[in-house]
């Protein structure tokens, strides 16, 4: 993954899917909790390599963000593994595998102008409700903008498809 994106939910499963692989215990053996135990540094590594303020409380909390990876993570396993999981839960969480990985606590939308704004460098707007010390810095607004709607690649594996597709 480029330094200059945020990961998404397929980045975190095949990251930890490379740790699991790495392990030298039993890789079915491997605990759900040390598994997202040893994703989370590299998760905020990569946030804290896109911005520097990308921390508590602009984001999440280490708690939240252990739950968030647990759920993506047992959700893959139920829907995806082995052929689990119905054709239509399988393909909603195909569409969700592309989507950021949003560690932000600030889930306000933000808009860009079509015809421009006079004068505007930021590129992007949000009316922001949040607290001032949870809202993201307004130099960044554009790049998480971006981030959120970054087109899919079509590159590497496929994590989530049907023992049928193999």
């Amino acid at each position: 993954m480029l330094v200059s994106e945020l990961p998404t939910v397929r980045d975190i499963l095949r990251y930890g899917i490379y740790l699991r692989d790495q392990s030298k215990d039993d890789r079915r053996n491997y605990p759900v909790d040390q598994l997202v135990g040893d994703i989370f540094p590299g998760v905020i590594g990569q946030w804290s390599k896109a911005n520097a303020l990308f921390k508590p409380p602009v984001t999440n909390e280490k708690v939240t963000i252990m739950s968030k990876l647990k759920e993506v993570w047992n959700q893959a396993v139920k829907k995806c593994s082995l052929g689990k999981g119905t054709l239509d839960a399988r393909e909603r969480f195909s569409v969700k595998l592309d989507t950021l990985f949003d560690l932000l606590t600030c889930k306000c939308r933000i808009t860009s102008e079509r015809g421009g704004c006079d004068g505007c460098v930021i590129q992007a707007h949000f009316n922001c409700s949040c607290s001032r010390e949870k809202r993201i810095p307004l130099k960044d607004l554009a790049y998480i903008k971006g981030q959120k709607e970054k087109v899919p690649t079509k590159w590497g594996p496929l994590i989530c498809r049907s023992t049928r597709d193999r």
